[in-house]
């Protein structure tokens, strides 16, 4: 199984940021691993530091397909949100 295989098996139960570190410089395997979910694209080699800012950041912004994966909100099971911290905005779920 290739990675990206993996990527878009993980990205079926999982919304942990993900960072593809990669030999491949060529345009369309960075393409194809943000398009399967990745959240950004890491070049070899690379420092530490440029890891360490990167991962900082993945863990700081929403998710780059957030909006697109959806799960079914709890408290009432038909609107949708796409992260924690969203609210449920169907009127049945609001307290008067």
């Amino acid at each position: 199984m290739d990675g990206m295989a993996v990527l878009n098996e993980f990205r079926t139960w999982s919304q942990v940021p993900v960072i593809v570190l990669s030999a491949r410089e060529k345009e369309r395997d960075k393409v194809q691993a943000l398009d399967q979910g990745a959240d950004d694209y890491l070049l070899k080699p690379f420092s530490v530091q440029e890891l360490f800012a990167r991962i900082r950041a993945a863990f700081v912004a929403p998710p780059a397909w957030a909006g697109t994966r959806r799960a079914a909100c709890s408290p009432c099971a038909s609107c949708l949100w796409t992260w924690p911290g969203a609210s449920c905005s169907a009127p049945e779920s609001r307290s008067t």
